[in-house]
């Protein structure tokens, strides 16, 4: 009888692993949607109500955009949220090269400055800093985010947690003391179609509408109702001003 009551806890454990990782797959399947996919559904809803086609792409992304940006601010604030891994994108094999020390200051222990070879994509930042992570190329030794000026204060103190550091200069990555090609890089981007073009999964010349937009459901929602109501109010507002007098009682 023992025998076969662990037999069964083993069973239903396997399946409810089984039922959980098919959630997963599901829900992450479900979530890869396009930039151009959102604009394209945004459109579709205005034509519904009866609006033209005059609200271009360009007009209706920015909106968007600016709304998704405010709505993930606003989340950002919960650690939890913060621990969402489907968030964090990596930046493979980040490329590195030679940089002159003197950008340390007068540091001597500053013997070898590294620079990632390319700009890193604007980054979501919140009142915690940038929401970014620097590790060795195998992923198996961290470094540490500070500001360029604490850098020599930072190097002088008695007991230092971990001397592994780095800092971004003009959208550039900067490690001091650094004896790599490349390192990993996660973080929370504000486009994510720039992760893809770095990882060359998406070419260089290819719009950022077809970049995946892997933020979660609720936030991508709550953007696309904010867009349509300030774009409908906006395009209320548009025609009445072109009406102009005719939306009075003019005495003339």
């Amino acid at each position: 009888m023992l025998v076969n009551i662990v037999t069964f806890d083993k069973k239903t454990i396997l399946f409810s692993i089984f039922v959980r990782f098919k959630l997963v797959v599901l829900i992450i399947f479900y979530m890869e949607i396009t930039l151009r996919d959102v604009l394209s559904e945004l459109a579709t809803d205005l034509r519904a109500r009866n609006y033209d086609d005059r609200i271009s792409y360009r007009y209706l992304n920015s909106k968007f955009k600016s709304k998704l940006d405010y709505f993930l601010r606003l989340e950002s604030k919960s650690r939890e949220f913060l621990k969402d891994y489907t968030l964090w994108k990596k930046i493979e094999n980040f490329e590195l090269e030679d940089y002159s020390p003197s950008a340390c200051g007068l540091v001597d222990e500053c013997k070898m400055l590294k620079r990632s070879v390319k700009e890193l994509p604007e980054i979501l930042s919140t009142s915690y800093g940038k929401l970014i992570k620097v590790f060795s190329g195998d992923d198996l030794k961290d470094y540490t985010f500070i500001k360029s000026v604490d850098y020599k204060d930072y190097i002088n103190r008695p007991f230092i947690v971990n001397d592994r550091l780095f800092w971004i200069s003009e959208n550039r990555l900067i490690i001091p003391n650094i004896n790599a090609d490349f390192v990993s890089v996660y973080l929370i981007p504000k486009d994510d179609s720039e992760i893809d073009k770095l990882n060359n999964k998406l070419s260089p010349c290819s719009s950022s509408l077809d970049g995946t937009l892997s933020y979660p459901d609720y936030i991508i929602t709550l953007a696309k109702q904010e867009t349509l109501k300030e774009v409908m109010g906006g395009y209320v507002r548009m025609i009445e001003d072109e009406k102009g007098d005719d939306n009075s009682n003019s005495k003339n």
